[in-house]
């Protein structure tokens, strides 16, 4: 089905909602290669104004089930069917023509396992690029590491909702 975004069988955006015009993507079936997606749209509920500030967040797809990973647990935790995972996000996305004194949020990251990522923003004059990288080594999470991993992702949740912040003009 062409018209909904393969990702969305398994993955969500952290901020907004897209509305896909065209993607590409390799063969799920293709196990010999890593899996690519590439897709252009409309993201609606990315930017935010009231008195004369604005914030955009970058809609960076994650795991449906990391969410679920974040309660309280008894066990140990199965993610990604147990296989390893890697993201390498990159957005580029478009600021209104009358920002002015944009603030790019600073990198922040996490290189310790079980889960590895890091979030980092630039970009010049109308245009910014939001960039994700994150390494699940194992898909398997012991009982052990888990409260680890589970800090791990409420911090990289913190540093989503983080975003580019300018100053709109007052209107004349």
């Amino acid at each position: 089905r062409s018209t909904v975004p393969v990702l969305t069988a398994k993955f969500q955006p952290t901020a907004g909602v897209f509305e896909l015009e065209q993607q590409s993507f390799t063969p799920v079936s293709t196990l010999s290669e890593n899996f690519a997606w590439s897709a252009e749209g409309k993201c609606v509920g990315l930017l935010s104004a009231a008195g004369g500030k604005g914030q955009l967040r970058a809609p960076f797809w994650l795991p449906q089930e990391w969410e679920l990973a974040l309660h309280r647990r008894k066990g140990a935790l199965f993610l990604n069917q147990g296989y390893p995972l890697r993201l390498d996000e990159e957005i580029e996305l478009s600021l209104p023509a009358t920002a002015q004194q944009v603030l790019l949020p600073a990198t922040v990251e996490d290189p310790s396992e079980p889960l590895r990522w890091k979030v980092e923003w630039s970009g010049s004059g109308d245009k910014v690029i939001a960039r994700l990288r994150v390494e699940l080594a194992r898909g398997e999470v012991s009982l052990a590491d888990t409260p680890a991993l589970q800090k791990q992702l409420r911090k990289l949740f913190s540093a989503l909702a983080a975003g580019a912040s300018f100053a709109l003009p007052a209107p004349p």
